[in-house]
């Protein structure tokens, strides 16, 4: 009864993230601003097939950051508010780029806190990776939908690697969930996209306990 409930709970989280998704995303791209869905929801329902199969609390967005000063205003005026701590961007700075990743907003409605972040690294800075392995490689999209409505996804591969460096650097891969969520990715892993990407990585960080690990879990 208690896994039922707690299952129910995710599932009515999710979907109002993923409604909440669709609804900025339509926003910005009506404003010719391209955000991608990425991690979250857009995983689950990637990788999982379903969005309600795991839990997620917040809202990440793929942008180039040239558009971030452009997306800001139109946050603004729809609520939200940028998120405690963070600094706020008042003009274009190439430092303001390099020294941070992300650029989060908060806002509170009827159904609870949304919070976005705007990606345009995978990882902070401090955490010294390439930059060429850094970025999210937006250049290859594949069409997909979360809560009904159709929008571009990161291709399967490249969703998969920015996920797995995330979790490498900043979760170490010291929890269970991260690594079953890395397993979900079995069925591509064959594929020479997948082998590429990995490759990439492999000459920075051993990953190969990682693989082994998709081994034993799937």
């Amino acid at each position: 009864a208690a896994l039922k409930n707690e299952l129910h709970s995710v599932t009515i989280q999710n979907f109002e993230l993923a409604k909440e998704t669709e609804r900025i995303v339509k926003k910005l791209e009506k404003a010719s601003i391209t955000a991608i869905p990425y991690k979250g929801v857009a995983f689950s329902k990637q990788f999982y097939g379903d969005i309600s199969m795991r839990e997620s609390s917040d809202i990440d967005l793929a942008i180039d950051p040239t558009s971030l000063l452009a997306i800001k205003p139109l946050l603004l005026e729809d609520g939200y508010s940028i998120a405690a701590g963070m600094e706020d961007p008042t003009k274009a700075s190439a430092n303001y780029y390099t020294e941070n990743k992300d650029l989060c907003f908060d806002k509170t409605s009827t159904t609870g806190l949304f919070h976005i972040e705007l990606h345009w690294m995978i990882t902070h800075p401090n955490y010294q990776a390439p930059a060429n392995l850094n970025k999210i490689d937006s250049a290859q999209l594949v069409n997909s939908e979360l809560a009904g409505t159709q929008l571009k996804f990161l291709e399967p591969a490249e969703h998969f690697r920015a996920t797995l460096l995330h979790h490498l650097l900043h979760d170490g891969m010291e929890y269970l969930k991260l690594l079953v969520d890395i397993a979900q990715a079995q069925s591509i892993l064959i594929t020479g996209s997948i082998n590429e990407k990995i490759s990439q990585l492999e000459q920075h960080y051993n990953v190969v306990p990682i693989f082994l690990a998709i081994e034993v879990l799937s």
